[in-house]
């Protein structure tokens, strides 16, 4: 009977120690079958989500998105709350030190001048300084582009926008494909594009740093999407989507 019970003993132990060991398992970053980002609610987004849920779908992985405004989508992923940024340009990390970048751009970004009604000519950031600007919160190019200049800082596009067709601003910085689709949408006859663009960034995708081991993998499948054409690909056809929907 001593016997029994000490092999008894040993193996509610063991068992005990397996139910630890799964547990740790499940919790681990390759254990999880599903990520959620944060995000913005812009085409821009829009196209790297995309790009990113066939990434992860080819390691098995789903992704799941959270729309927030962009300085909020930051500072939520970079306390954890999400397992990270869907893109973000270069850099990032400096201010939010729990982003991790993957090196493979997913997406590249047009920042670009709109304006009603005046004439004007854009060469580079300084070209700017004469005029009222507006920008979106959290926009980080066009925060640092028109820093120490009139600034006025928008929490979304639709209001940026709205407020440059009143007059607000005299002109503001965007990413082009959000641009275009506030003209659409709020249907701004007098409000273009000042061409060419003020600068062209690519754009990464950020992990937090919890799942760091994952961090080769991923790059390592968008890197074999970039350099068969997949990314561009995937780009152009959720373009062409964004430009025909008529939301």
């Amino acid at each position: 009977m001593k016997i029994i019970s000490i092999f008894f003993r040993k193996n509610i132990i063991n068992f005990i120690a397996y139910l630890l060991c799964l547990s740790l398992y499940q919790t681990s970053g390759y254990a999880q079958d599903t990520l959620t980002f944060s995000k913005s609610n812009d085409p821009i987004a829009n196209i790297s989500e995309a790009v990113l849920r066939e990434a992860y779908k080819k390691i098995g992985i789903d992704i799941k998105t959270i729309i927030l405004p962009a300085e909020r989508s930051l500072h939520t992923s970079n306390a954890g709350d999400t397992d990270g940024e869907i893109n973000r340009i270069r850099g990032i990390e400096n201010k939010y030190p729990n982003l991790r970048m993957v090196s493979i751009s997913v997406n590249i970004l047009e920042g670009i001048v709109f304006t009603k009604g005046l004439q004007i000519k854009i060469t580079d950031w300084n070209s700017l300084k004469p005029y009222r600007i507006g920008i979106r919160r959290g926009t980080k190019f066009a925060e640092r582009g028109t820093e120490g200049m009139n600034v006025n800082t928008i929490s979304s596009n639709e209001q940026l926008f709205g407020m440059l067709n009143k007059g607000r601003h005299e002109v503001i910085v965007a990413a082009r494909l959000e641009g275009l689709k506030q003209v659409k949408k709020l249907n701004l006859k007098d409000v273009f594009a000042v061409e060419p663009p003020l600068v062209t960034l690519k754009l990464y995708h950020y992990l937090h740093k919890k799942h760091i081991d994952l961090l080769p993998q991923i790059q390592s499948v968008l890197k074999e999407m970039s350099d068969d054409g997949r990314i561009e690909t995937i780009r152009k056809e959720t373009i062409k989507k964004l430009i025909n929907s008529k939301k």
